[in-house]
């Protein structure tokens, strides 16, 4: 059978992907430079991600304020770095 008909693996279409986002990207997002609270629907409004996606955060970059984030997953490097910072990481799913 000629490739272009052969059945591709539908492993591909069972793994959920999780778009990330990094510091840099929301930074402008937060209430003050004295800490706040960070959401989804708050990055949904900035622009740094998009509307109904799953939204996961990773530990690149620097924090140096406690910020209270609510998204839907979180590296561990972030997790580590919002708690270090004096802040707390809600995870959603």
């Amino acid at each position: 059978m000629p490739l272009h008909m052969r059945r591709r693996s539908s492993r591909a279409s069972r793994t959920r992907s999780v778009p990330s986002t990094r510091w840099s990207t929301w930074t402008s997002s937060r209430p003050s430079t004295r800490g706040g609270e960070v959401t989804v629907a708050d990055l949904v409004a900035k622009g740094a991600v998009r509307k109904n996606q799953l939204v996961k955060v990773l530990g690149t970059g620097e924090i140096d304020v406690a910020l209270q984030v609510t998204v839907d997953a979180a590296s561990g490097s972030a997790k580590e770095k919002i708690a270090a910072a004096g802040g707390t990481v809600t995870e959603l799913v």
